[in-house]
């Protein structure tokens, strides 16, 4: 809204792809290992998630890999 100096209701009409990316999220496919999700979540909050032709099929969050890290140190202890 601030950069192209357009109120509330104009930017309703501008496509969400038009907008660029600040910064370009990188996805990983469906069947990632934890490590791959782990090594992305360094550098960026939350992990596109991509089936087999590309598609966006969710998200996966650097609190959830966290989470889950520490349930298996917690199983091993």
């Amino acid at each position: 809204k601030k950069r192209y100096n357009m109120n509330l209701k104009e930017a309703e009409n501008v496509p969400v792809t038009s907008v660029e990316r600040r910064i370009p999220f990188k996805p990983v496919s469906i069947d990632a290992t934890m490590e791959d999700l782990v090594q992305m979540a360094m550098n960026q909050n939350f992990v596109p998630v991509v089936d087999d032709r590309g598609f966006f099929i969710g998200m996966v969050t650097r609190k959830d890999i966290i989470k889950y890290c520490y349930s298996k140190l917690e199983k091993e202890n």
